[in-house]
């Protein structure tokens, strides 16, 4: 009951020779064909693996260590679309014959996902990389999570050194009218519904010592339901 009532792809075939013995009710709904088609076939008579080379190697594994987990594989279904799969096996005995247990998940539309949010974060860094003003973005905690190289020269830190350290460390703003400290727009920013820009009497003090008056504005980066995900964002340029 448990085998046929499982929501991934099982199956049941002979290490022998990869004669299937029994599949569940997902492994036909998934692939497309029928038990009769199935049952004494192999998935290399039915060409299910897309890729045979990996069907070999995976049936070498279970041979030599009685079971493999997690691992990602393509396979064809009958009507000739290929899905990305987790599949996993283990060596068992069944009515006297050495078998292979096989649960497989399909993770295509996972896979897609991965690759659009990818593809989405390639184009936004080279967007924030092609900004002429600097953007600094951190977490709600205050610390950075992001630079773009225009904000790299303002303030003479790298991204990679920059990320994970607080944005006061990183944006050393002075006060020019007292010399002291200036406030960062972080607070205000947590508690603003709109942009929030710095005094014009601001310096930025870069890391190599170097003082430039700014003009900088920041604001919140809100989720679909309005919770701060994301503070920042700031525009930074040197007045001129």
């Amino acid at each position: 009951r448990a085998f046929h009532s499982s929501p991934d792809w099982m199956s049941i075939s002979l290490l022998s020779d990869g004669r299937y013995i029994d599949v569940n009710n997902t492994f036909l709904d998934m692939t497309g064909y029928s038990r009769q088609e199935v049952i004494g076939k192999t998935a290399i008579d039915l060409g299910i693996w897309a890729f045979t080379e990996e069907r070999d190697r995976m049936v070498k594994w279970i041979a030599e260590d009685s079971e493999i987990r997690n691992q990602e594989v393509t396979f064809r279904m009958k009507d000739g679309r290929e899905l990305t799969m987790l599949w996993s096996s283990d060596r068992i005995s069944f009515d006297d014959e050495t078998c292979i247990l096989s649960v497989t998940r399909d993770i295509t539309e996972r896979k897609r996902a991965e690759a659009e949010l990818a593809a989405e974060k390639e184009r936004l860094a080279v967007t924030l990389r092609s900004i002429g003003d600097g953007v600094i973005t951190t977490g709600t905690d205050g610390h950075v999570v992001l630079m773009n190289r225009a904000a790299e020269a303002l303030t003479g830190w790298t991204q990679a050194d920059a990320c994970g350290k607080p944005l006061q460390e990183v944006f050393h703003l002075l006060d020019v009218s007292t010399g002291q400290r200036a406030e960062s727009p972080l607070s205000k920013v947590l508690v603003s519904e709109e942009t929030v820009g710095l005094e014009d009497s601001t310096m930025l003090v870069s890391l190599d010592g170097t003082e430039r008056i700014i003009a900088d504005s920041g604001a919140s980066i809100r989720d679909a339901e309005n919770r701060i995900i994301e503070i920042g964002r700031a525009a930074v340029r040197e007045r001129v």
